[in-house]
């Protein structure tokens, strides 16, 4: 119990000396001076971590919120500008090709990405005959499909896609990353493969982008 008091007045005595010196440097370091517009609110972690004007072992984190700008910026579909990337898939995994082109096609690569809207851009993916697998996936990884009827399971290996139709194998890895909602549905048809370099989309000028 007394260990717990002492500790909690060195806490006290920390935040108190950060709070001091915040306010000494606050102008230095935010660029702006203080004043009752901004309000400040101080969380005690426990953490080694320099902040930094302040090295302690209870590090001091500071949270600010201006008055004049309280409210959160929701994207509204009517007023989204949507861009054309495209990735080249030879030689890359084809998960991690999936993961980006899943990514730009919800929207979360722009910093007013907003959850219930489709907010997302086109993707055009070339070269996914030239997709690769990592491991043993190209050999022991199975595609299945049923049709409905008793004994209509169906299945083809990663290895049979890739020669028989390249193109679905990155529209099944990047539908399978996607909301599973309108959103998704309506996100997954901004999406263009082709098996080589060639493309129908020179008119709308996409942006080359690594995977």
């Amino acid at each position: 119990m007394e260990r717990k008091k002492n500790r909690d007045k060195q806490r006290k005595r920390e935040i108190k000396r950060g709070i001091e010196i915040l306010n000494q440097n606050f102008e230095k370091i935010f660029k702006k001076p203080l004043d009752n517009s901004i309000f400040l609110w101080y969380n005690l972690t426990r953490s080694a971590k320099e902040i930094g004007w302040y090295r302690t072992k209870h590090a001091v984190s500071i949270t600010i919120t201006e008055e004049e700008n309280m409210s959160t910026y929701m994207a509204k579909k009517e007023t989204l500008e949507r861009a054309w990337y495209v990735i080249d898939a030879a030689g890359k995994p084809v998960g991690k090709t999936a993961a980006l082109a899943a990514s730009i096609l919800n929207g979360k690569h722009k910093p007013t990405y907003t959850p219930h809207v489709d907010c997302g851009d086109h993707v055009v993916i070339i070269n996914a005959s030239k997709a690769i697998f990592t491991g043993k996936k190209l050999t022991d990884k199975m595609y299945y499909h049923h049709s409905g009827y008793i004994g209509g399971l169906k299945f083809i290996s990663a290895n049979q896609l890739m020669k028989t139709n390249p193109e679905a194998v990155l529209e099944l890895a990047v539908k399978g990353m996607l909301p599973h909602n309108s959103i998704g549905a309506a996100s997954f048809n901004r999406l263009k493969v082709y098996a080589d370099a060639d493309h129908k989309q020179q008119a709308q000028k996409p942006t080359l982008i690594e995977a």
